[in-house]
């Protein structure tokens, strides 16, 4: 259960939201993944769901540094109905940056990164993104009609990110893209509330074993088992999601009293400890486990 910028919840009423379902196939990949249409023709593609990154972009079909995904390539070459988001637009200085990313970096006035609402973005372990917002049509697909059994859909204008180049383990990714909900400026959730979508700042996630589901704008309890659910505080430090631990155990072991940090990461499987912790951690697991 993930909350941005909004303090409070418990307090909150909240109103208008979009409810995502989420998928994960454990066989095959180890994130969670939901489905957006864009454009007039209601093009489906699939977004990796990202805690740690702040960019929404799947492939166009300019790319030419991207691999293959489960769809084909966004085309974005109808200029009149997918038209790039201006740098100089109100949107992108608003929603992204004051400037475009690419502006310092390339001389060439007429460069399509240049004159665009652009983005870079690259991680640690050299996992990256580059290209440029595109002025679009988004679709959220809701529940099928009970009479007809005919999707339906609700459409905003949102700006999406047309990816150019792919950097590191992005190129192996099934997924067409990436939908980031980082607490930074220009997040997914931040620009629905920006742009008036949703009525609050704030997002939930409800993660199972083969998928689960996701809701914005508001926090939904229809599948939760236990109505009541326990909050812990974020740290307002970085623009990822972090708390403070102070405890761990497995089963009825407690490990050790600590201290630390730590930040939810939706877009990997592992957990990382300090080295200490994770001997406790282990040894304290083959102890549970088999004794």
């Amino acid at each position: 259960m993930l909350n941005s910028r909004t303090k409070n919840v418990g307090n909150l009423k909240l109103h208008s939201k979009l409810l995502q379902t989420l998928y994960s196939d454990s066989f095959s990949n180890n994130y969670y993944y939901t489905t957006l249409y864009i454009g007039p023709n209601k093009k489906k593609q699939t977004y990796i769901i990202d805690t740690t990154s702040k960019i929404r972009s799947s492939p166009c079909e300019e790319c030419k540094l991207c691999g293959k995904k489960k769809t084909n390539y966004f085309d974005n070459t109808n200029k009149k109905d997918i038209k790039p988001l201006k740098c100089s637009s109100k949107i992108c200085k608003t929603l992204f940056s004051s400037e475009c990313s690419y502006k310092k970096d390339k001389k060439d006035k007429n460069d399509l990164l240049i004159k665009s609402c652009s983005f870079q973005s690259k991680k640690q372990n050299g996992e990256g993104l580059d290209g440029y917002y595109l002025s679009n049509i988004v679709y959220f697909e809701e529940d099928k009609n009970k009479t007809t059994n005919k999707k339906i859909y609700r459409s905003y204008a949102i700006p999406i990110g047309c990816t150019i180049a792919e950097h590191g383990n992005f190129k192996s990714y099934k997924e067409d893209g990436i939908m980031g909900l980082n607490n930074d400026k220009g997040s997914f959730i931040d620009v629905l509330y920006n742009l008036k979508v949703v009525d609050r700042n704030l997002f939930s996630l409800c993660l199972g074993l083969d998928g689960g589901y996701m809701s914005l704008g508001e926090i939904d309890k229809t599948y939760h088992k236990s109505k009541v659910i326990k909050y812990v505080p974020l740290l307002n430090q970085t623009n990822l999601y972090t708390f403070n631990v102070f405890g761990i155990s497995v089963g009825s072991n407690k490990v050790e009293k600590i201290k630390l940090s730590a930040k939810i990461d939706t877009s990997t499987s592992f957990t990382y400890f300090p080295k200490n912790l994770y001997k406790l951690v282990s040894y304290s697991h083959v102890d549970y486990f088999y004794k």
